[in-house]
């Protein structure tokens, strides 16, 4: 006579052996409400199967039980850990959480922004600076061209009449000499101190042009 054959607890919650632990959470959610003895009052055996599921799950969804009991399986008694068997890794602390010993990004993020303002700063400064000796610079060499042009401007307006007095000396003192009556010792001074004067006269009118 064969005897039934006890079913396992991948078969009570419907899932497969490789089944993973979302898996068998919904496999039991599924049998649970199918077996529960609230559903079902009027079959006796309802409590039984709902503490074979029970148990089934709490088997299964702890990794140490869940490899101890695969090994009990036929033709998987060295069975090797499920990837999802092995022990996760924590995960990572939040960016926001600071940690000892090492700079979260915003940390990082505040000390770049600030070492970029203060550079920013520095390079307006300097070029403030610059500017402002340039700006200093040109104001000084225009006030001296200004300056120098006003008294080029002055000197010219004085040394134009000044030239044609000493020009209109010059022919009087000429006419004094070239006439019967008149006195050679005036014409002479006339003409010469005249003469002298224009010369110097036009030699800074002709400088001036050239500046």
């Amino acid at each position: 006579m064969r005897t039934k054959q006890r079913r396992t607890h991948y078969e009570i919650l419907g899932v497969k052996q490789t089944a993973d632990e979302e898996e068998i959470k919904q496999g039991y959610r599924r049998r649970v409400k199918r077996v529960h003895p609230d559903r079902n009052p009027d079959d006796p055996r309802a409590p039984a199967k709902f503490k074979r599921v029970t148990e089934a799950y709490e088997v299964l969804s702890d990794p140490g039980r869940r490899r101890a009991y695969d090994r009990t399986l036929p033709g998987n008694e060295k069975v090797r850990d499920r990837p999802t068997d092995r022990p996760r890794r924590p995960d990572p602390p939040p960016e926001d959480i600071p940690r000892p010993g090492a700079r979260t990004n915003q940390q990082w993020r505040k000390l770049y922004e600030d070492a970029l303002r203060k550079t920013k700063a520095a390079e307006r400064e300097e070029s403030m600076r610059v500017r402002w000796a340039e700006s200093a610079a040109w104001k000084k060499g225009y006030s001296a061209g200004v300056r120098h042009a006003e008294k080029a401007a002055a000197a010219k307006l004085f040394l134009y009449p000044l030239l044609t007095a000493f020009v209109s000396i010059f022919v009087a003192g000429g006419t004094i000499l070239l006439h019967p009556n008149g006195l050679p010792i005036i014409g002479w001074t006339m003409s010469i101190i005249s003469l002298i004067a224009s010369v110097i006269v036009f030699g800074y009118i002709v400088k001036f042009n050239k500046k």
